[in-house]
């Protein structure tokens, strides 16, 4: 869902730069864990039961996950229209240390100049080891940081939706295509981020159906030879995001969630055409882990304190002709078990909105990724 808007106080990117993100932020914790080059002192967060033991085959992490707007720094920071933004101040850092991801994935990171001050808050919450730094790529309001480098960057702006703070305000992707180690994997990978419109009614509907096609035009591009999207044949892909999908509502068929994972897209032509995503003209898979990978619950946003039900808004839609998911979850620490926390540094309210019970906005989406053979 859309978060409200929030006027950035004059000068705050250079107050960051003056008192430090360090000192802004909770940082606490084990440092991050580059777990492609060594052992740290704490193994990634695991839902796996013990029957399922790895088999040594490498593995790419990914999370994805709507912040909300505003949430990532102090509220004093701010200067808000309406309600004072709840954050994720010290949560958001403790997160990124359990999970350990490699590919992190955010939406809703607004405004849109904020981008530079999350690459230091991650640098500062989730360091990589040997003195690296992510690698970060901003389109619109979603943004992909990597531990790996890129071979190469697009972005996507699809949507013209002027907002009162953000007149010029567009929805969109960030796709990058990224560059893993050869030694240990035998394909790159290619991923899109992206934030779709939110809302009922059939205007909304119509532009999330006008997003899905841009997408599906991009993975058509991917796979056609000479196109701007050059990747060798049977590079696996992911498309990642807030994709607002309702399925709780009657009134909407969901065309867009259906364009990316069948192909079925409007053909600007007139009429509806499929073009199958996959390598293997088959269709993609809609992931949809479950809280905490116990296979009882499938949301990935929530709030008790609203009349909606919770629902699984983020989509984890991959080619699994090449790929396949070793693990998967949607995080929710209060539905951890007291151990379980302290074995991974997490706390029960880490989950929530500002430490307030029952409202999670969106929770974090995370995927262990290893390729075919």
């Amino acid at each position: 869902m859309d978060g409200r808007t929030f006027r950035t106080v004059d000068g705050w990117l250079r107050t960051l730069g003056m008192i430090g993100v360090a000192a802004i932020v909770s940082s606490g914790g084990a440092e991050g864990i580059e777990r492609s080059v060594a052992p740290g002192p704490r193994p990634p967060l695991s839902f796996r039961s013990d029957g399922q033991a790895d088999d040594g085959a490498a593995l790419v992490r990914i999370l994805s996950w709507n912040v909300k707007v505003g949430s990532l720094f102090p509220a004093t920071l701010r200067v808000p229209i309406g309600e004072e933004p709840a954050t994720r101040v010290g949560s958001f850092g403790r997160v990124l240390r359990a999970v350990q991801p490699d590919v992190i994935c955010l939406q809703e990171i607004w405004p849109l100049r904020e981008a530079g001050a999350v690459t230091q808050l991650l640098n500062a919450e989730y360091p990589l080891t040997g003195g690296r730094k992510w690698k970060i790529h901003r389109v619109a309001d979603v943004l992909i940081a990597s531990r790996y480098p890129y071979g190469w960057t697009r972005g996507d702006l699809v949507l013209h939706f002027p907002l009162p703070e953000m007149p010029d305000f567009h929805y969109g992707q960030a796709m990058g295509l990224i560059d893993l180690p050869d030694g240990r994997f035998a394909r790159d990978l290619f991923l899109v981020t992206t934030h779709f419109r939110s809302r009922s009614g059939a205007e909304n509907r119509r532009l999330r159906e006008r997003h899905a096609d841009a997408i599906l035009e991009r993975i058509r591009d991917l796979r056609t030879e000479g196109g701007d999207l050059e990747v060798p044949r049977r590079t696996p892909f992911v498309i990642v995001g807030d994709l607002n999908v309702y399925e709780s509502n009657p009134d909407d068929p969901l065309r867009h969630l259906e364009t990316l994972v069948s192909g079925r897209f409007s053909d600007p032509m007139g009429g509806v055409k499929i073009f199958a995503p996959d390598w293997d003209e088959s269709s993609l898979v809609d992931l949809k882990p479950s809280i905490n990978g116990a296979g009882r619950s499938v949301y990935t946003w929530r709030n008790d304190g609203l009349p909606y039900p919770p629902g699984a808004l983020d989509r984890f839609l991959f080619s699994d002709s090449v790929l396949e998911v070793v693990e998967s979850f949607v995080l929710n620490p209060s539905e951890m078990s007291k151990e379980k926390l302290n074995r991974y540094g997490l706390r029960s309210g880490d989950g929530n909105l500002g430490g307030r019970e029952g409202e999670f906005d969106h929770l974090p989406m995370v995927a262990d990724l290893r390729l075919r053979p």
